[in-house]
């Protein structure tokens, strides 16, 4: 949803006094055709963290709970960018008759047999046109020296938002000799064209004025599909993984991560993409897939869902960098790609994984997030030596893995995942005290992202150290029973972790207290805290 929508829907809610909070979820409908389930469970968790889905139920059964929380409450439903009818069928059964569902689309067919009020969004004025050119680029001492030029770039751009914004951001960042730039930018610019032919010529002319660190990253977001989302975070791991952001451009006390965030704001200032604060997708134009051609021969960006989609150039699938992988069963070619840097799970239905995973000796990123299934992992992961991103998936079973004189042999007995190898790790999320070595987590001492997961149990993250606590970084955690009901601890202390930057606690409905010591945290920049309902305060000892 962009900026001007959300601002709308939000003050649409609170005129309608609704009884809970905004909630909204930026999720491309277009996956509702191909994968509705995951869709609605997604949107069932965020309406009731405490629903658990089991992994056995369909869609008729989420439809059904979504139905009934909503029905329960006065609710305003924001469904945005949906084009065809087949995806709102899907949805419409999951709200009932008195709920307020607000549709944005670019087809006036969708929905429309229960449409009450149809809304057109009206065409921008010069006036409005030259107002948001000089907001976005315009310095106050040449407004009038400007104002003609400025108003027939406007025209050029066809009173066009996006085009204005994007021509708007190249003019930004036009310091010297003002009037003769911008000049020559209004000589570039086409007139009498489509709206989609002056966008794609405004981001070409974009892509002309970068400087050099940002040319590849740009015509990278060709890659994605039209109308997939694209989380921030998911594109600076990418970035990295292709080589764009290197150990030379990090400024003092900086991370590669931090370079790619610089990168997509600058890209932002320049109106080039739209992002929303946190970790929500960014937008970017239509128009950018007509710079594909500019991004040949610089990625090594592999999308696959089977066996069959694996079949082409060796050459092509050994040199890959990046796999993310979309199907139920990992091929076994996979174990030959030795120069993955990134290797992702994330919404397939993978329920193993190969223990051929550790022989990647150049694999930085391992995301294994993958869809509402318990992932059985083998005890491997501690032995990759370079890996800086770890994201574990809400159940894993661990495997026992041991190595006897005849091949590698599995044993069933389950133990808890070891991590005290990876002295190269950064990022580490959806840990949990159940499957964890916790002890572990306070060997990484690399780590500046924690994302602490919880569901089932309480903050039992070192219940296997008994009644002793660990020093190796500080002070200790307390020591939890395995097991203790939820509604019987809801307070914990943190240790002293001296380089994470950013920590993130999720689903802790009951989390009332907890305790960071004095210093305790010292680089923390960013804390996330999602679905945790009944947190009294943030502990003083944090310093962010």
């Amino acid at each position: 949803m962009e900026l001007g929508r959300e601002t709308e829907t939000s003050s649409i809610s609170t005129a309608m006094s609704l009884d809970q909070p905004f909630v909204g979820m930026e999720k491309d409908m277009e996956l509702l055709l191909s994968m509705p389930r995951a869709v609605l469970a997604e949107i069932l968790e965020q309406l009731d963290p405490n629903e658990y889905v089991p992994g056995s139920k369909g869609v008729d059964y989420l439809v059904r709970q979504i139905y009934k929380f909503v029905e329960r409450r006065k609710s305003l439903v924001v469904i945005d960018d949906i084009w065809k009818n087949d995806g709102w069928e899907i949805m419409r059964e999951a709200f009932p008759i008195n709920c307020n569902v607000f549709l944005i689309t670019r087809s006036e067919s969708v929905g429309s047999e229960e449409c009450d009020h149809l809304y057109k969004l009206g065409v921008m004025t010069e006036d409005e046109g030259w107002e948001l050119l000089k907001r976005i680029a315009l310095p106050q001492d040449f407004v009038e020296t400007l104002e003609n030029i400025g108003r027939e770039i406007v025209v050029k751009c066809g009173l066009s938002p996006l085009a204005i914004s994007v021509i708007g951001g190249i003019l930004l960042h036009k310091k010297e000799d003002i009037l003769a730039e911008w000049k020559k930018v209004n000589m570039n610019l086409s007139q009498g064209v489509e709206e989609y032919e002056r966008v794609k010529h405004a981001l070409e002319l974009s892509y002309d004025a970068l400087p050099y660190y940002l040319k590849p990253c740009f015509p990278y977001l060709a890659c994605f599909p039209e109308n997939e989302e694209i989380k921030t975070e998911r594109l600076y791991l990418l970035w990295m993984a292709e080589g764009f952001i290197s150990d030379n451009d990090k400024g003092p006390n900086e991370t590669l991560r931090d370079v790619a965030e610089r990168y997509l704001t600058e890209l932002a200032t320049r109106h080039m993409v739209q992002v929303q604060k946190g970790d929500s997708p960014l937008h970017k134009f239509d128009s950018v897939r007509s710079l594909m051609p500019l991004s040949k021969g610089v990625l090594s960006f592999r999308r696959i869902g089977s066996e069959d989609s694996m079949i082409g150039s060796e050459r092509t699938l050994h040199s890959s960098r990046i796999l993310e992988f979309k199907g139920d069963m990992l091929p076994s070619k996979v174990g030959k790609l030795i120069l993955l840097r990134y290797f992702s799970l994330t919404g397939s239905c993978v329920k193993e994984l190969p223990k051929f995973v550790c022989n990647m000796p150049y694999l930085q990123t391992l995301d294994l997030r993958a869809w509402f299934v318990v992932l059985r992992l083998p005890n491997v992961l501690w032995k990759m030596k370079r890996l800086k991103h770890l994201f574990l998936p809400r159940e894993i079973q661990v495997i026992k893995v041991e190595k006897p004189r005849l091949g590698w042999l599995e044993v069933t007995e389950r133990e808890k995942l070891r991590l005290d190898g990876l002295d190269e790790l950064e990022t580490l999320h959806h840990i949990d005290s159940q499957t964890v070595r916790a002890k572990d987590i306070l060997k990484l001492n690399s780590l500046k992202e924690l994302g602490c997961f919880k569901e089932h149990v309480d903050v039992s993250f070192v219940s296997e150290l008994g009644n002793d606590t660990c020093n190796v970084v500080g002070a200790g955690f307390p020591c939890y029973e395995e097991g203790m009901a939820e509604n019987v601890v809801s307070r914990f202390e943190y240790p002293v972790l001296q380089e994470v930057k950013r920590l993130e606690l999720h689903r802790w409905p009951n989390l009332k207290k907890w305790e960071v010591e004095e210093g305790g945290m010292p680089k923390l920049s960013k804390l996330y805290i999602r679905t945790c309902w009944n947190p009294e305060k943030i502990p003083d000892g944090l310093d962010c």
